[in-house]
């Protein structure tokens, strides 16, 4: 899922997850995400527990499933394996409204 390496502090990284799902075939595919009212990427602190939530932008034209959001220097302030989950909304009949699978994000410290 996550796709950038990431450090403590980084400020400007950008942060790309591609969403999937399962096609009739069992097999995973990117979902197309391109009709999304609501587009966030939560991650978890892993020391404190705290879940910071980033609205997400569209990576390319969201056929491919990748959302994605720049990192400030105070996001990522803990090394260490991150919890990662997307939540969308896309409109439609049914609408969805949903999160991904959890991932892992994995920031690594600085000398």
């Amino acid at each position: 899922m996550p796709v950038e390496k990431l450090h403590v502090g980084d400020a400007g990284t950008t942060v790309v997850v591609q969403v999937v799902e399962e096609n009739s075939l069992g097999v995973l595919v990117a979902a197309d995400v391109s009709t999304a009212t609501t587009m966030e990427i939560k991650v978890q602190d892993p020391v404190t527990g705290i879940t910071l939530t980033k609205t997400a932008a569209l990576k390319t034209d969201g056929l491919d499933g990748r959302i994605k959001f720049d990192s400030l220097a105070t996001d990522f302030g803990n090394s260490g394996p991150w919890p990662i989950q997307t939540h969308l909304i896309i409109p439609g009949s049914p609408e969805w409204d949903g999160h991904s699978d959890k991932d892992t994000l994995l920031v690594w410290d600085n000398l």
